[in-house]
């Protein structure tokens, strides 16, 4: 989305990022989605289900993880709902045709779903942004309409939730209690739809602007990700107003983001929305249209995934770090933050346009990195404070020859697993041991397009076979 309103720059000094602990590093992994380790450039959209290397996305805005490890995608533009394993990828709910329909597994329909969250009883709570609605998906994949009537509106307040008008609600969070709170974009509101069926208006006067204080006159605009802790705090983004606001007791505040928006010229009052990349002290910190957001049950770590700054950015009690992702750029962009698809250590790793997030009960943070087509996860690891960490390229796939007509000599590739899929991702061949050189018979395969995986501790490389009789 980008941004309807003019900005004013103002000039400031670029803080660095904080420095990670010594001992604890955290690690940038392809969790699903196409990747080449090592020069990880691959970033293929479509569909495809399958083993989690050779699965294809299209834009996933959404990521979710649930109590037992599973990993949710709201599948943007494949109109989708998907679930990852730990070795594949799988369609729950929808299909890749947009429209709306409430059923089972592949009955069912979305259209642009962007938002997706998880509840206490593994239910998947989606916001189906171009539909107007909230749908509740089962752990099964059976859809039913949660809330909106279809209507994009403002109207329902105090009633049920499913009769209710929504206006592109983009983000879902659910609380301890099982409430789920909605990012009503267009409404400039947040919604709050209770366990009882019913919903309301949580925060927010309605009117587009930028002001904090009591939740019923604050004003806000270009809502985006929403998060729940477990001492009843909410936490918003704000993708025009560039900031975060945390929302407790009908009391809206900022918690980190410039929260300075009005200068006066000439005698009027301007408003405007300073953007940037600053880490620093919370109500100096700048971000670039800050969209998905992630919390831990404390409230202590508020992770955010800074979209066009190509980070993601952490919250401390009084300060702005960056987790992962590119540090170079300056506080105005005068030097631009660089976007790429790079795994490895978290100030080593590259995102392209990076919005939703989900944090799991390890530690672990997931990220719909949406311009890589792909799902990410940041990993806590232990590393040597007295050895350098050495950075070891994995061997390239050396397949030959190719195209191939019988038997394909596989000359060098990572030792591990490996596989052979076809391009609808139906694994054709298997080795739970792999090691190069090795023949491939491929005599009996059906001509067409393969892609050959091997993985091994480090990474997984990946690369086209073509197979032609």
């Amino acid at each position: 989305m980008k941004k309807p309103i003019f900005r004013l720059l103002l000039f400031a000094f670029c803080l660095p990022a904080a420095l990670a602990n010594a001992q604890t590093h955290f690690m940038v992994s392809t969790l699903a989605g196409p990747s080449v380790a090592g020069n990880d450039t691959l970033n293929t959209s479509g569909y495809r289900n399958g083993p989690d290397s050779l699965a294809l996305f299209q834009h996933p805005c959404g990521v979710a993880a649930d109590k037992k490890g599973n990993i949710y995608i709201a599948d943007t533009y494949n109109n989708m709902i998907r679930r990852v394993n730990a070795d594949s990828t799988f369609a729950l709910a929808g299909d890749t045709g947009a429209g709306f329909a409430d059923g089972a597994g592949t009955a069912a329909r979305f259209n642009r779903p962007m938002g997706i969250c998880t509840d206490k009883n593994g239910n998947i709570y989606v916001a189906d942004t171009y539909n107007n609605r909230i749908r509740e998906v089962s752990p099964s994949g059976n859809v039913i309409t949660y809330a909106g009537n279809g209507i994009q509106g403002d109207s329902g307040d105090g009633g049920p939730a499913t009769a209710a008008e929504l206006s592109l609600p983009v983000g879902v969070a659910a609380d301890t209690i099982g409430n789920i709170y909605v990012t009503d974009n267009g409404n400039n509101v947040i919604r709050e739809i209770f366990t009882n069926g019913t919903i309301a208006t949580f925060a927010g006067s309605g009117k587009a602007g930028y002001l904090n204080g009591k939740s019923d006159t604050a004003e806000f605009l270009g809502l985006y990700g929403v998060a729940a802790d477990d001492s009843g705090y909410v936490y918003v983004t704000e993708y025009i107003n560039d900031d975060v606001r945390k929302i407790r007791n009908g009391k809206v505040t900022t918690l980190a983001g410039n929260d300075t928006n009005i200068v006066f010229h000439g005698g009027d009052t301007i408003p405007i929305y300073p953007f940037g990349y600053r880490n620093g002290k919370n109500d100096t910190a700048l971000f670039y249209d800050p969209a998905g957001i992630a919390v831990d049950s404390s409230g202590l770590s508020v992770f955010v995934s800074d979209e066009y700054n190509y980070a993601i950015r952490k919250i401390g009690r009084d300060s702005v770090t960056t987790f992962a992702g590119d540090t170079t750029a300056d506080s105005l962009h005068i030097i631009p933050a660089i976007a790429g698809y790079v795994n490895g250590l978290s100030p080593a790793a590259r995102f392209n346009s990076p919005v939703g997030l989900a944090l799991d009960n390890k530690g672990n943070v997931y990220v719909a990195d949406n311009g890589n087509n792909a799902i990410r996860k940041i990993a806590p690891t232990v590393l040597s404070a007295v050895a350098p960490v050495q950075y070891v390229p994995l061997p390239a796939i050396s397949a030959y020859p190719n195209p191939c007509s019988g038997r394909l000599m596989i000359a060098s590739a990572p030792q591990g697993k490996a596989m052979l899929c076809d391009i609808t991702g139906r694994v054709v061949w298997s080795s739970p041991a792999f090691k190069a050189p090795f023949v491939l018979n491929t005599a009996g395969f059906t001509p067409g397009v393969y892609l050959f995986s091997a993985q091994s501790a480090a990474g997984t490389v990946t690369q086209k076979i073509i197979v032609a009789h």
